[in-house]
């Protein structure tokens, strides 16, 4: 399974949903940057950012894996949504 390959996973034939009922991790509750959770969750910075705008919390920058999961896990149908306005280069 590759990056943004989307939350539902083939598996012979079956689906299953990417996140699990029960989103604990052991090695999740260290404190992470933007970029580095990007890194664990294999999505990109600005997935993550997209995370922050719709009600993730990241007190002074940092979150763990396991909160961003159990956030993820009570929102599936979350959806990085494109930019509002384009960017415009000023004369």
């Amino acid at each position: 399974m590759g990056k943004g390959s989307g939350r539902r996973v083939e598996d012979a034939g079956r689906v299953r949903e990417r996140w699990p009922l029960n989103p604990r991790l052991p090695y999740g509750d260290k404190l992470l940057c933007v970029k580095e959770l990007a890194g664990e969750l294999g999505r990109h910075t600005s997935y993550i950012y997209a995370m922050r705008r719709d009600g993730f919390e990241m007190p002074a920058g940092l979150s763990t894996v396991n909160q961003a999961v159990a956030w993820l896990a009570k929102r599936p149908h979350f959806r990085q949504r494109p930019r509002r306005t384009p960017r415009t280069k000023t004369p």
